[in-house]
């Protein structure tokens, strides 16, 4: 069993892990277990794993939770996952097709069996599973798709290009399925069919999603491309996308009957202003979404209060395009380790989850950025709970240019360098929250601050979440408990539009010369 593959069964019953050796013995497989998440996070990061084998509700991290905290980690990104769970099955975010595999209770053990022995065929010949690929500036990606329409091919075809990576999900010719940086469906093949330029390649590998895209293939390519040369020929009537939006009438008296999509903009409006928000967010095309927001116009049931150009200040939220661009060059030309440009990560540190939350709830008047849920390790107790546990993705601040920025909360828990260090790639920043004045806490924030910059020198954010901002004696307390320089500021989310200002600040401490570099020296 030396050299035998290496299976995780992060399983929360016995009688399941007992089952599962069974089925590892049979293909000479060995076995590694874990009844909770933490457990399994661990393992995962410390062993060279084959594959991982996990119940969606496992104590602690559940296994979805697991599942998007391994991939963000570039040593466990291309873990496969099979997924055990009870009736119905669930759809999981990021779940990869061909890669994962998902089963629910009861099952086969030789169904079992030769679905692990798929995924670790897949995983031993990774070079052999690219039927066809190129750019899309030689082969337009509509020949692509018809191509294996033609041929009846299934598979996934992976799109790159600087807008974004996209997924294209096909079975026996058929478009079953895309996803698209936040879109899915109709929305985001429709988008996807718009890039000329960036790489493609096709992955022929059974796909498992269910039918989520209606239409013949031949009926969606034609109907892409009518809504492309609408939209071409329509657009200066559109509004900027950076075209700030309101109501202008009252609602609840519009005339029942409206259409679906109309509805749903009216919606977001309330809470999402930006033309460009409202189109990313809405569930229908880009077309359509443009489309009826002119109507809606026209018609005087929406009003436009703005129209910012890219660079004004606060259009696009705490961050220009223009700084956006900035800071993206900065991270290519200055990071050596930087696994892609595509995103940076900032560690989130907080005392308690409410503060979490606090900090989230700010967040609802920047645009671009879309709240996540972080899990925490042992939620049953009221203590972990509220005692700075969280751990994972809290948001995402998409920037222009095709960036995002990924809030990542981080347990305040002890011997926490092996965890920070298994996230600090792409690591941009660092924020501490508190609302107590608590030695404990106050040391367990400092000794994360001490470690993130041992690893990366990086803009570090203080913000004091009490309900009114601390006194100078406070302060003082707080700024030396924290090691704060002074050119730092203190924070405090107790004002309102704090979050914006605070973001602000720092980006702006980002675009400093100081920043960034991959390692602090020694000296």
């Amino acid at each position: 069993m030396k050299d035998a593959k290496k299976i995780l069964l992060a399983l929360k019953d016995k009688e399941a892990v007992e089952e599962f050796k069974g089925i590892l013995e049979k293909g000479g497989w060995r076995a590694l277990t874990a009844q909770n998440g933490v457990k399994a996070m661990e393992t995962a990061l410390k062993e060279d794993l084959a594959l991982i084998v996990a119940d969606l509700d496992l104590p602690l991290i559940g296994g979805e939770r697991l599942f998007r905290i391994l991939r963000n980690n570039p040593h466990t990104s291309r873990l496969p996952f099979l997924f055990v769970s009870d009736p119905p099955a669930l759809e999981i975010r990021g779940f990869r097709p061909g890669t994962d595999v998902y089963i629910t209770r009861p099952f086969l053990r030789d169904e079992v069996y030769g679905n692990i022995k798929e995924i670790l065929l897949a995983t031993d010949e990774p070079h052999d599973d690219k039927v066809i690929q190129g750019r899309l500036s030689q082969v337009p990606l509509v020949d692509i798709i018809q191509m294996l329409h033609m041929n009846k091919k299934e598979g996934v075809l992976v799109v790159r290009s600087d807008r974004g990576t996209a997924s294209v999900f096909i079975k026996e010719g058929r478009i079953y399925d895309a996803k698209c940086a936040g879109t899915e469906k109709e929305k985001a093949l429709f988008r996807i069919l718009t890039w000329n330029d960036g790489t493609f390649e096709f992955r022929p590998v059974p796909v498992a999603v269910p039918p989520r895209i209606r239409g013949t293939t031949g009926q969606l390519l034609m109907e892409a491309m009518r809504q492309q040369d609408e939209f071409e020929n329509s657009k200066a009537a559109f509004p900027p996308e950076t075209s700030l939006l309101k109501t202008a009438v009252d609602t609840s008296k519009l005339p029942d009957g409206l259409k679906p999509i109309m509805y749903e903009i009216l919606s977001l409006v309330r809470y999402y202003p930006r033309v460009k928000d409202i189109v990313d967010r809405s569930s229908f095309t880009d077309y359509e979404t443009y489309r009826t927001v002119s109507s809606l116009l026209d018609r005087g049931i929406l009003k436009e209060v703005e129209s910012a150009t890219p660079d004004a200040e606060g259009a696009g939220g705490p961050i220009s395009p223009t700084q956006a661009l900035r800071i993206k060059e900065k991270v290519v030309s200055r990071w050596s380790d930087m696994l892609g440009v595509d995103f940076g990560r900032i560690f989130v540190a907080a005392s308690s989850g409410s503060l979490l939350d606090e900090l989230l709830l700010a967040t609802g008047d920047i645009p671009g950025f879309t709240q996540g849920s972080p899990s925490y390790i042992n939620p049953g107790t009221e203590e972990d709970t509220a005692g700075g546990k969280a751990i994972g993705e809290i948001g995402t601040l998409k920037l222009y240019g095709g960036m995002d920025i990924i809030f990542f909360a981080v347990p305040l828990a002890d011997k926490m360098a092996p965890l920070l260090n298994a996230f600090s790639s792409n690591l941009i920043g660092l924020m501490l929250l508190w609302d107590e004045d608590d030695e404990d806490v106050l040391n367990a924030l400092a000794a994360i601050k001490d470690e993130v910059l041992s690893r990366r020198r990086v803009p570090v954010v203080h913000i004091y979440g009490g309900k009114e901002q601390p006194d100078k004696t406070a302060a003082k307390h707080y700024r030396d408990a924290l090691k704060m320089k002074q050119d730092e500021t203190l924070f405090s989310l107790a004002p309102k539009g704090s979050v914006f200002r605070i973001f602000k600040s720092y980006f702006n401490m980002l675009l400093k010369e100081d920043y960034i570099s991959s390692r602090v020296s020694s000296a």
